[in-house]
């Protein structure tokens, strides 16, 4: 298993989960008004696993739309314009999506 030392993440906390999809998650990487991203790890490499807030999308048919086109165009830019999306369950709930992992500057 991959260290999260120099990976930027924090621990999972007691009510995170330890998997989305079919991605381990590792850590978290940080949290907002829209959901949480952790640190995952597919195929021996990190990745970048946003879920949203079930809080957030409720029942709102209108967010899901919305959400379902951000990830459309995500997956039509070119492969060097930002990370490129990797998997994706806008049905799940809540949905998430997984992008390659890119660490930040400390």
């Amino acid at each position: 298993m991959l260290a999260l030392t120099g990976s930027g993440a924090e621990p999972l906390e007691a009510g995170d989960p330890r998997r989305i999809g079919s991605i381990s998650l590792a850590g978290r990487l940080g949290a907002g008004g829209m959901g949480r991203v952790y640190l995952g790890i597919r195929g021996g490499r990190y990745v970048a696993v946003k879920q949203l807030l079930s809080s957030v999308v409720g029942e709102d048919q209108d967010f899901l739309r919305r959400f379902g086109h951000e990830l459309d165009n995500l997956a039509r830019l070119p492969a060097d314009a930002t990370a490129p999306l990797l998997d994706s369950d806008r049905t799940a709930t809540p949905p998430w999506f997984a992008t390659a992992y890119i660490p930040g500057s400390p």
